[in-house]
C-alpha cells in the first residue's frame, strides 16, 4: 500500500509514543507499503520549531536528513496538488491539512492521522 504520514503520526513514530496504534506501527515497519511524508508537514514542523512551539527529540537537520536516507519518501508539493484545492470544500482552514488532502486524493494516497477532518475531503484513512 501507499501510505502519506500525517504529521502528528511523524511526531509520535519518533518518539515511540503509546499514542500510535499497534497497526499503524505495523504498516510503518512493513517493507512491502511504500511510505511519504508531505513536504508540508517539514515545512508546518520548521514553522512551529522556529516559534517555540514544537520540540522534537532530534535536530530538525538531522531529521530531514534521516528522511532523505530512509524508506520514507518526501511527497514535494506539486502544481496539480495547488490546483486541486480550488475543488476541495473548506472544512476547516488549515492550510497544511489541506495540501495534504489534496495530496492524497490526486497521488491515491491512504493518509495515516487520527484526524478525522479528512473523512470530510474523501480522503482513504488508516486511523492511529
Amino acid at each position: 500500500m501507499k501510505f502519506l504520514v500525517d504529521t502528528h503520526i511523524l511526531l509520535w513514530h519518533l518518539e515511540d509514543s503509546p499514542k500510535q496504534s499497534e497497526t499503524v506501527k505495523k504498516e510503518l515497519q512493513d517493507s512491502s507499503n511504500q511510505i511519504f511524508i508531505s513536504q508540508a508537514s517539514i515545512w508546518e514542523m520548521s514553522i512551529k520549531i522556529s516559534l517555540g512551539k514544537l520540540k522534537i527529540p532530534v535536530p530538525f537537520e538531522d531529521l530531514l536528513f534521516h528522511l532523505e536516507r530512509s524508506a520514507w519518501a518526501i511527497l514535494p508539493i506539486q502544481n496539480k496538488d495547488i490546483l486541486r484545492l480550488l475543488d476541495l470544500p473548506y472544512h476547516h482552514s488549515d492550510p497544511f491539512d489541506r495540501i495534504i488532502a489534496a495530496q492524497c486524493l490526486n497521488q491515491d494516497l491512504t493518509l495515516i492521522t487520527k484526524d478525522s477532518i479528512f473523512e470530510h475531503y474523501g480522503v482513504a484513512m488508516l486511523k492511529s
